[in-house]
C-alpha cells in the first residue's frame, strides 16, 4: 500500500518511527555469549511501518572506485524523495560465504542507522 498523505521521505519516516517494533533477539553470538536481532527480526520490526506510510525500502551492493558497501535506500514514490545510507563491505576473504555475511550485517547495521532503531547492544553475525 502506497499512503500518499506524507509530502515526503522524511515526513514519511517521521509517521513510521512511531510504529517501529523492538526487534526480537532471535539469534545467538557465540562469541560474546548474548542473544542480537538478525536481519530478518530488524526488517519485520520496521518493514509494515515503512511499507504503510509509503516508504519502499531498497539495499542494493555498490561497487564503485572507492570500495563497495551496501547503500539503504529509503524511497517515497509519492513525492519521489528518498534518503540513503552507506556502509562500507569489510571482508577478510574474498569468496561467497564472506560476501554474504558482510551484506548481510552490513544490510541490519545500515537499515538500524537509517531508520534510527536500536536494536541492542553488540551485534551478532
Amino acid at each position: 500500500m502506497t499512503d500518499t498523505k506524507h509530502k515526503d521521505v522524511w515526513a514519511a519516516l517521521l509517521a513510521a518511527q512511531p510504529e517501529f517494533k523492538a526487534p526480537e533477539k532471535n539469534a545467538e553470538n557465540t562469541h560474546f555469549k548474548n542473544r542480537y536481532a538478525d536481519l530478518q527480526s530488524v526488517l519485520k520490526a520496521v518493514l509494515p511501518p515503512l511499507n504503510n506510510n509509503g516508504i519502499v525500502l531498497s539495499q542494493p551492493i555498490v561497487v564503485s572506485d572507492i570500495g563497495n558497501f551496501v547503500r539503504t535506500i529509503l524511497k517515497h514514490p509519492a513525492s519521489d524523495t528518498e534518503m540513503h545510507e552507506d556502509v562500507p563491505l569489510l571482508m577478510g576473504k574474498q569468496d561467497m560465504q564472506q560476501l554474504k555475511s558482510a551484506s548481510t550485517y552490513a544490510r541490519r547495521i545500515g537499515l538500524e542507522n537509517i531508520t534510527g532503531l536500536a536494536s541492542g547492544e553488540r551485534g551478532g553475525n
